[in-house]
């Protein structure tokens, strides 16, 4: 476990953080967007400030509020109801008389599902405070966040979306071009008080307090900026889950089947790139864990729509060019496997040779961790929903 210096980077504007599908005025005019921002942009705002290429490993980027890191929620639940791999249900549960792929993961369902909500309209935070994501960790009786009103003055997302379009205009006349001069970015605000939060390996760290801080830094498109200043505070707090991890990792190991199975959540995007039947390839899951249908340890994933990531590369005559575009699942995916398994971008070297895929983990991406299987919190019991 690497120990990390932490920071943080206030906004003094808006932010844009483009993601890697390809757009241009009169074709794709609508530029796509991703927050919190991905590790290249944090790692080239870095390097901007110190003015070299260092080689740099990071941890998030988070999200901070009040000197408390929040991580993404989990998407392993439905609203309060925890979702599970069909195999692992109850024998008596309904869904356990379904058929599915063996070959792809095992669709989930609730164990026992919550009384229907009552009163007005309500929806889950984006992020959940540390505090929050401890409980997952610590402890087999889940007790989820409160739900935030959707018209409550606290929003499910810590920040707003402002769609800002581009004109150009007609040298030597007043009107706009035509279709080859309009595009639509979307730039992303921050609520008071909120920031982004990142760990930096002891070398950078060391750099930049030597260029002293607090500083200004360009982050993100359009050269806009922010602030990074040190946050002493948020050190032990990821410290704490990384040994809780680590005990809930080999805890498992130490059991076996059924009693081995745990979880892992993904606290940043995911990227599982692959050679496979030679073409690289992304899939939503390691290509190290297989399936439970082919004998491996992947019974379930829970995850969402995958997010578009690209970097920025030097072709051989040493010109700056967009990197080839990767599918990372998003943060908060959630694994269930039936035993632990480490990743395969945790190591630095395979075979002696260096682990192109550890770049992934050293810009921040694939940070898991180890969830105990919690027990339901007793219920009324229902008809399950599928």
């Amino acid at each position: 476990m690497k120990k990390l210096t932490w920071f943080t980077i206030t906004p003094l504007d808006v932010w844009m953080f483009r993601d890697a599908k390809p757009f241009s005025p009169g074709e794709r005019a609508w530029a796509g967007s991703l927050f919190p921002p991905p590790g290249q942009a944090i790692a080239g705002a870095v390097r901007g400030l110190l003015g070299e290429k260092v080689q740099l490993e990071l941890a998030g980027p988070f999200l901070c509020h009040l000197d408390h890191l929040y991580l993404p929620r989990p998407l392993s639940y439905l609203g309060k109801d925890l979702l599970l791999p069909i195999p692992w249900l109850s024998q008596n549960h309904p869904a356990r008389l379904g058929q599915f792929d063996p070959r792809l993961p095992a669709p989930l369902a609730r164990e026992q599902q919550s009384a229907e909500p009552t009163g007005p309209k309500v929806t889950q935070p984006s992020h959940w405070s540390i505090d929050e994501i401890k409980k997952l960790l610590g402890a087999n009786q889940v007790q989820l966040p409160l739900e935030v009103a959707a018209n409550s003055e606290q929003d499910s997302q810590p920040w707003t979306e402002e769609v800002r379009p581009h004109n150009a205009m007609d040298p030597g006349t007043r009107r706009v071009k035509g279709e080859d001069g309009y595009f639509v970015e979307r730039s992303v605000r921050l609520q008071e008080g909120w920031s982004i939060a990142l760990g930096l390996d002891r070398p950078t760290s060391t750099k930049l307090e030597a260029y002293g801080l607090p500083a200004a830094l360009r982050l993100g498109g359009e050269g806009h900026r922010g602030i990074i200043s040190r946050a002493h505070g948020l050190a032990r707090q990821w410290q704490d889950l990384q040994q809780q991890s680590a005990t809930n990792y080999d805890a498992a190991a130490s059991q076996p089947e059924p009693s081995s199975r745990v979880m892992a959540y993904l606290a940043t995007p995911g990227v599982f790139e692959r050679r496979h039947q030679g073409q690289a390839c992304c899939r939503a899951w390691p290509w190290e864990w297989q399936l439970t249908g082919a004998g491996g340890v992947l019974a379930g994933v829970a995850t969402g729509k995958p997010l578009v990531v690209s970097g920025r590369i030097r072709d051989r005559q040493g010109s700056n060019i967009p990197g080839p575009q990767v599918f990372a699942a998003p943060a908060g995916t959630v694994f269930y496997l039936d035993r632990p398994q480490e990743l395969f971008q945790d190591q630095a070297q395979v075979n002696g040779k260096s682990n192109p895929s550890h770049t992934w983990r050293q810009l921040g991406y694939c940070e898991v961790l180890w969830l105990p299987v919690p027990t339901p919190s007793p219920m009324t019991p229902c008809t399950p929903s599928i």
